[in-house]
């Protein structure tokens, strides 16, 4: 199937707009009536990378219009589906914010580190052009507490290695290791982070 056609099909629940010429404004700002979710974002979503990597050809597609609703970005989108590969396709495009945090401040790191998917935390803190590590969300936790919390202690280990810094504190002034120790006490993620610090003291 070619790309047009791809596209064709992939925008075609969109709200009349007042120009419907790929190309031009519409694609930039057009929303899915119901959803409040741009052509690119439903592209991304749909798994039509052709579709995508078309799309991010155009300067007119904005890759980071975020739903209405959650504030889901493309790129937010991707790393919860865990779609590895429209994360890469997604990253290598300049204008792509690796940011770009949803309404509770989560961010695709954030998603990916909750989801223990670490191809797709890999790709994000891989490469000159990095995803932030220390990101925070509205509570304050880094991508560190989430790993914590959610015991997974691999992902501690490629956090703290791409430059997490497990001295931050959330909005309640506790760190990742304090949090862990509260809720995880016995787990291999709070162990991995507490090891770590240990060593760093010595």
């Amino acid at each position: 199937m070619s790309s047009s056609t791809r596209l064709s099909r992939a925008t075609s629940t969109l709200s009349n707009t007042s120009s419907p010429i790929l190309g031009t404004d519409w694609i930039r700002t057009a929303r899915v009536r119901g959803h409040g979710r741009g052509a690119f974002s439903i592209a991304v979503d749909r798994n039509h990378i052709d579709v995508v990597r078309y799309l991010l050809t155009w300067e007119k597609t904005d890759p980071n219009l975020s739903d209405s609703w959650m504030h889901h970005s493309p790129l937010l989108v991707a790393a919860i589906s865990g779609n590895d590969e429209m994360v890469a396709v997604l990253k290598s495009c300049s204008r792509v914010d690796l940011q770009n945090p949803d309404v509770a401040g989560t961010s695709p790191l954030h998603a990916a580190v909750e989801r223990n998917n670490i191809s797709i935390v890999r790709t994000l803190l891989s490469g000159s052009r990095t995803a932030d590590v220390n990101a925070t969300d509205t509570h304050g936790q880094t991508p560190l507490f989430t790993a914590v919390l959610q015991g997974h202690s691999e992902l501690v280990a490629v956090l703290l290695e791409c430059g997490a810094d497990p001295s931050l504190r959330c909005a309640e002034g506790l760190t990742a290791l304090d949090q862990g120790l509260q809720w995880q006490p016995d787990g291999k993620a709070t162990a991995e982070l507490r090891n770590y610090i240990q060593m760093q003291n010595r």
